[in-house]
C-alpha cells in the first residue's frame, strides 16, 4: 500500500485544493466543498473494495470500485483539477483498466501543478507496474503528417512522440494520409516494447484520356465475281474456234468448187479434192470444239458464275447500307454522346 492509500487519496487532493493550486482557485467554495465529499465517498467505496477483495468476494470488490470511480469522476467534474487524475487512476488499475490507468497517470504527472514529491514517486512506481502487463509499440511512421489509428481509434499523427500502450493481443492498424495508397494490416503486439513501421506509398495521379471516337469504317469496293475470267476464257475459246471453223469452211468450199471444175487440169482437181476433205475435216473439228467449249462455257455461267454475282451483289449491298455509331463526347467544359454514320 502506497503512502496515498495509507492517508487517503482525499486528504492528498484536499490538499493541493486548500493550497490554492490556480485551476482550483476558479472554482466556487460549494463546488469545492462537493468535490471532498465525493473524494470521501470515493475512498470507502475503494477501501471497502479491497476488504472484499482480501477476502475473495470478487464481485462486490468490483462493485465498490465502480461506485469509488463514479465518486471520483463526480468531484473531478466539479473541480476539474489533473490531481484528481490519480484517484480514478487507482480505481481504473484494480478494475483491470490498464490503459486508462495508465494514461491519467501519465495526465497527472503532466498537467497538475505543486504536485508532493512522495506523490510523484508513487505515480511512477505506478506507472511502471502497468507496463510490465502492456505492450509498448513504438510507430515510426513515413511521411510526416500521416494519421495514425489502432482498432478505429486515432492514437496520434506521424511522427509519433511516445510508445502506445495496448493490451496485448492483436491490434487492427491503419495509417492514412491525403496523396498517398493508405495501409491497413493486423498486428499481434505482446508485453514489452516493440516498434511497427509503416511508409506509405504515394498515390499515381492519373489523366483521364480524352475518349476515342471511332470512325465508320471506310468503303471498300465489292470484289469481283470469283471464276469471271474462266467465263471470259471460255467464250474466247469458243468464238474463236467458230471463226476459225467458218474460215476452214470456206476454203474447204473453194476446193470443192476446183475439183467440179472440167476446165482444170485432172492433177489439178485431183489435189483440189484432197485439200477439200481435208479443210472439210479440220471444219468439222473446229465445230465440235467451239460447240464444246461453248457448251462448257454456258453450263459454268448458269450453274457456278452467276450464283457467284449474285452473292458479291448481296455484299456490296451490304457494304453500302446505312451505318450508325455511338460514342462518349468530352471536350473543354463539354460532355455528351457523339454519333455519325455513312448513308
Amino acid at each position: 500500500m502506497g503512502m496515498a492509500d495509507r492517508i487517503g487519496s482525499a486528504a492528498v487532493v484536499a490538499a493541493v485544493l486548500i493550497a490554492g493550486v490556480p485551476h482550483a482557485a476558479a472554482q466556487s467554495a460549494n463546488d469545492k466543498r462537493e468535490a471532498k465529499k465525493h473524494l470521501k465517498a470515493g475512498d470507502r467505496h475503494r477501501d471497502r473494495g479491497d476488504r472484499y477483495r482480501r477476502r475473495g468476494d470478487e464481485e462486490k470488490a468490483v462493485a465498490e470500485y465502480e461506485a469509488a470511480l463514479a465518486d471520483y469522476q463526480a468531484a473531478y467534474e466539479r473541480v476539474p483539477n489533473p490531481t484528481l487524475y490519480y484517484p480514478i487512476a487507482q480505481v481504473e488499475e484494480r478494475l483491470g483498466m490498464d490503459l486508462e490507468a495508465l494514461d491519467h497517470y501519465r495526465k497527472v504527472l503532466a498537467e497538475a501543478e505543486g504536485l508532493p514529491d512522495d506523490l510523484r514517486a508513487e505515480i511512477e512506481v505506478a506507472i511502471d507496474k502497468l507496463k510490465e502487463r502492456l505492450a509498448l509499440v513504438t510507430f515510426h511512421v513515413e511521411p510526416e503528417g500521416a494519421t495514425v489509428a489502432v482498432d478505429g481509434v486515432v492514437v496520434g499523427t506521424a511522427p509519433l512522440s511516445e510508445p502506445v500502450a495496448f493490451i496485448p493481443g492483436e491490434i487492427s492498424i491503419k495509417v492514412t494520409k491525403d496523396g498517398y495508397k493508405p495501409y491497413e494490416d493486423k498486428r499481434t503486439v505482446d508485453v514489452g516494447e516493440q516498434t511497427i513501421e509503416v511508409y506509405l506509398d504515394k498515390l499515381i495521379k492519373t489523366v483521364p484520356a480524352e475518349p476515342i471516337v471511332e470512325a465508320p469504317p471506310p468503303r471498300s469496293e465489292p470484289p469481283a465475281p470469283a471464276g469471271r475470267t474462266r467465263v471470259i476464257v471460255g467464250a474466247s475459246v469458243a468464238g474463236g474456234l467458230v471463226a476459225t471453223a467458218i474460215v476452214t469452211g470456206v476454203l474447204a468450199a473453194s476446193k470443192h468448187g476446183d475439183f467440179e471444175d472440167d476446165t482444170l487440169p485432172v492433177s489439178e482437181r485431183e489435189s483440189a479434192r484432197d485439200s477439200g476433205k481435208t479443210l472439210a475435216l479440220v471444219t468439222d473439228l473446229l465445230w465440235v470444239g467451239a460447240i464444246s467449249a461453248g457448251a462448257y462455257t454456258a453450263y459454268y455461267y448458269f450453274t457456278d458464275y452467276r450464283a457467284n454475282r449474285e452473292r458479291a451483289a448481296r455484299r456490296a449491298r451490304d457494304t453500302h447500307a446505312a451505318r450508325m455509331w455511338i460514342a462518349p463526347y468530352a471536350g473543354t467544359g463539354q460532355v455528351g454522346v457523339a454519333a455519325g454514320g455513312a448513308f
